[in-house]
Order: C-alpha cells, then structure tokens, then sequence
C-alpha cells in the first residue's frame, strides 16, 4: 500500500523526495533540461509525494490557477515502480484535494505516450499536439463538478 504526503513548498522533508523522483525520470530518463525542469515554481505549489515501504516512488505536484482551475504538473514514477497504480492513486488523491479546495476543473500538459492513463481516469484531450521540452503533449481537462461521485 502507499502512502501519499503532500506539502506545500520547498522547506520540509517531503519535497527532497519529489525532487529525486523528478530528476531521475525527466532530467535522467528523458533528456529534459534542469533548467527546465527546476523552473523555480517549487515555492508556491503543493508536492504529492508516494512512499510504499518508506520509500519514494511517486509524485507530482499541483498549481493554483485562475478561474478555480488547478494544473496538475511533474507526474513522474520511478522505473522499478511503474505499472502498480501509484499514479493513479496519486491523481485520484489530487483530484479529490481540488475538489475539497473548490477547484471546479484540473488541467495538465500530458505526454502523448500518457494520454491513455488520463483518459481512463476521464480527462479529456482539449488541444493539438504541441512540444514540451522536446517531448509530445497534448493539454487535458477534468471537470471537478461533473465528475465528483466518480473519483473514488
């Protein structure tokens, strides 16, 4: 089972851990810059961070937006813990957060080779293909309102 923690900023325990995750997965695995990836938002946006037996495997990390709507950003899972559903565990746990907070829609810039895990969880694609760091993305929407019996 994991446990997810979320934290607001960059001054606590928590945050150390999401930054490992983030740097392995984009800067190590996937070639995106640390300029890119470190882009100095940390400070004011809350990390989710999940630990199964202690240890780190998963994160993201969520952004305030205008208009009640809130951008999921920085979804990564360590390799070794890939396709056990942490991501999903910890999307659904946003979801809910945002929901409880009175966001009415969460937004994301998904990697093309991710839309699939989004849509099953019932974002929907809302633009083109476009280059992130060099990588395909697409942005996707979910609707907090419509869909708040279905989260769990």
């Amino acid at each position: 089972m994991m446990e997810i923690k979320s934290v607001i900023g960059t001054e606590n325990p928590v945050y150390p851990d999401a930054i490992a995750i983030r740097r392995t997965v984009f800067i190590g695995e996937q070639g995106v810059s640390e300029a890119l990836e470190l882009d100095g938002q940390d400070e004011d946006v809350k990390h989710y961070v999940g630990y199964v037996d202690g240890q780190a495997v998963a994160t993201a990390r969520i952004k305030p937006l205008f208009n009640q709507r809130v951008k999921i950003q920085r979804v990564a899972t360590l390799k070794a813990a890939r396709h056990h559903g942490y991501n999903t565990q910890i999307i659904k746990r946003i979801l809910s957060d945002a929901q409880d907070e009175g966001f009415l829609e969460a937004v994301l810039d998904a990697q093309e080779t991710a839309l699939g895990f989004y849509q099953k969880m019932g974002f929907v694609i809302t633009s083109e293909p476009f280059l992130e760091a060099n990588i395909k993305h697409r942005k996707m929407t979910y609707n907090l309102v419509q869909k708040k019996e279905s989260i769990d």
